[in-house]
């Protein structure tokens, strides 16, 4: 097994699949015990800061495939 070089990616990556289940199941909808603070939450993880995820995936492919052509 080849021992890959991109250690921080590869962590990155897996949090950036935790945030693709996130955007698709929200983390904090049946947690509503206050309403609005949980609601604020779940909006931010969901809408703001798990929207980063898909275009990381998109920039990630890139970099391995022309990464890949150069040898």
């Amino acid at each position: 097994m080849k021992k890959s070089n991109y250690v921080v990616l590869d962590y990155f990556r897996i949090f950036a699949a935790i945030l693709v289940v996130m955007i698709h199941i929200p983390p904090f909808k049946t947690f509503e015990i206050d309403g609005t603070i949980y609601t604020n939450i779940d909006f931010f993880i969901s809408h703001v800061l798990a929207r980063i995820a898909v275009p990381f995936f998109f920039i990630a492919s890139g970099f391995f495939l022309f990464n890949s052509f150069e040898g």
